[in-house]
């Protein structure tokens, strides 16, 4: 039975138009989240593609393009002559949900996560579901969608909260994306930080390189903290010295790369390498350089740990630890519908990074002494 025409002021939709997620693809999965949450009843008559371009400022092609998908998807349908209504069945078993915080979430990493995610979960039959975990009331929404089996199971790419966890064990299926809240957690799908971290040390080390430092993101996050224990760790091994003065560490982007390798140019005593976390870390402690006078590779050598700027948007091309993302998305898939359809059971897996050479590292005695 087909319901009055619903307006669009009637629910809130919540459009970060300066998040790296896609407009059309936020709107979706809003109005997604609104269906499956039963706050749009099955039967409803949807506003109109200009109401909501109206209401929330979008453009057409944006709108139309979400309505359009959630079409192909089942939970709407479009009857000539009278407009989008709610279909009156939705299948919900299919849909594997996406979590994240967009507040510790690196934008580039996020965006190709989430590209990757997409497409195997298309190729597995299921639909995505992206959940935004600062975002309104998304911890209740969460919670509602978890205790009702409102999605065939999670992604976990950030840190949560124990208690949302706790829901989750033993009802429904998740697995860790890169992300882990205990070393005893096994559902979990990650870059070897320790790996990337020992090729990176090599590499500089096989290139005459003993006094390295290191430019790492907030030290809250997982991977951070691990990736600062192991590079310590190594050192010693190697029988380098461990310089505390030569860690850095501060939130992602380009500004503080620019800012963190300004305070390591200005100790007294300094490294001839800097094995940095993500790419645009990296891009912006070369401008502090450039701004110094100075060189990467003549002066400075410098490893990126993630590979996910892509090399046109590089002042030069960085010598990189590729994490391989694509693969940690393809196989995070792979490990949670193999849970969901109990064929398979929780692992730790591990997806190993490989160097890929750019021109932002070079040899010991080819370079400037900085620390003389």
């Amino acid at each position: 039975m087909r319901k009055q025409k619903m307006d669009v002021r009637s629910i809130r939709l919540n459009i970060d138009t300066g998040s790296p997620v896609p407009l059309y693809y936020q709107l979706k999965e809003q109005i997604r989240s609104e269906i499956l949450d039963s706050k749009i009843p099955p039967g409803t008559r949807l506003f109109s593609e200009r109401d909501i371009m109206k209401e929330y400022n979008l453009s057409y092609p944006t709108v139309t393009r979400a309505l359009r998908d959630l079409v192909h998807d089942g939970l709407l349908d479009r009857v000539r002559g009278k407009g989008t209504f709610v279909a009156e069945r939705v299948d919900s078993r299919k849909i594997i949900g996406m979590v994240y915080s967009s507040d510790i979430t690196n934008g580039h990493y996020l965006s190709k996560i989430l590209e990757t995610v997409t497409v195997y979960c298309s190729a597995r039959g299921y639909e995505l579901k992206v959940y935004n975990n600062i975002c309104g009331d998304t911890a209740g929404i969460l919670r509602d969608t978890a205790a009702n089996h409102l999605v065939s199971g999670f992604l976990l790419a950030s840190p949560f909260d124990p208690d949302f966890v706790s829901l989750l064990e033993g009802k429904v299926p998740f697995v860790w994306i890169n992300n882990r809240m205990s070393e005893r957690d096994e559902n979990c799908v990650v870059c070897d930080t320790n790996a990337a971290i020992d090729k990176a040390v090599e590499y500089l080390a096989d290139l005459g390189h003993r006094d390295i430092g290191v430019i790492a993101g907030p030290t809250y996050t997982w991977c951070s903290e691990e990736m600062i224990k192991r590079f310590r760790s190594n050192l010693k091994r190697r029988g380098l010295t461990w310089h505390s003065d030569w860690l850095s560490s501060g939130e992602w982007g380009e500004e503080t790369g620019y800012s963190l390798m300004g305070r390591l140019l200005s100790l007294e005593s300094k490294p001839t390498a800097v094995i940095v976390e993500e790419d645009r870390l990296a891009i912006g402690a070369i401008k502090a350089l450039s701004e110094k006078g100075l060189s990467v590779p003549e002066d400075v050598s410098m490893i990126a740990i993630g590979h996910i700027v892509p090399v046109d948007l590089q002042p030069l091309p960085l010598t990189v630890v590729d994490m391989h993302l694509e693969e940690v998305g393809r196989r995070s898939i792979d490990m949670l519908d193999s849970i969901i359809r109990h064929s398979g059971k929780p692992q730790l897996v591990k997806v190993a990074p490989d160097i890929i050479a750019g021109a932002t590292a070079g040899r010991r005695d080819v370079q400037y002494a900085l620390s003389k």
